[in-house]
């Protein structure tokens, strides 16, 4: 998906936040004062995957991965996606938190960090607590944290720093 060295395969959602993702020493770099948007995988085929990454927030910040992105024909945001959210410590237990962002004709369901989320097929969410989940002290503050997404059909798994 990534090639170490240019962002070749990968569109910026809106165009004009474009300067706001570079790569740099083999890695790619998000700056939110260039701009706020998404960095958008080309390839619209992708079925089930795996993605690793590390990511860290010197200050303060906010990002994520969004899975099984769609456009939104409602015009409510740019896309409907599920999605995998992580930031700095700050912003709370949105650490590692999953929303569904899947509209119109169906509520946004939240999935707080440590959180198990199942939706049924009549749009009923059910919230359990995970057993052994991350919690912010496994969250390291300033410096790099390891994220590793599981997409299998339906179903996802977050897991930050191994948890």
């Amino acid at each position: 998906m990534f090639d170490g060295k240019s962002l070749m395969g990968w569109s910026v959602m809106p165009a004009k936040a474009a300067k706001a993702w570079t790569v740099r020493d083999g890695m790619i770099v998000g700056n939110g004062d260039m701009g706020l948007g998404y960095l958008v995988y080309d390839n619209k085929e992708i079925a089930d995957f795996e993605i690793k990454l590390s990511y860290r927030f010197p200050g303060e910040g906010n990002s994520g991965i969004s899975i099984r992105a769609r456009k939104d024909e409602t015009g409510a945001r740019g896309f409907q996606s599920y999605h995998a959210d992580f930031g700095h410590l700050g912003i709370g237990k949105q650490v590692l938190g999953a929303w569904d962002f899947h509209t119109p004709g169906r509520t946004e369901h939240l999935c707080f960090r440590g959180d198990r989320l199942v939706i049924d097929e009549n749009d009923k969410p059910t919230l359990t607590k995970i057993e052994g989940a991350v919690t912010s002290n496994d969250i390291h503050k300033g410096d790099w944290n390891d994220v590793h997404v599981i997409a299998t059909g339906n179903q996802f798994k977050f897991l930050i720093n191994g948890k």
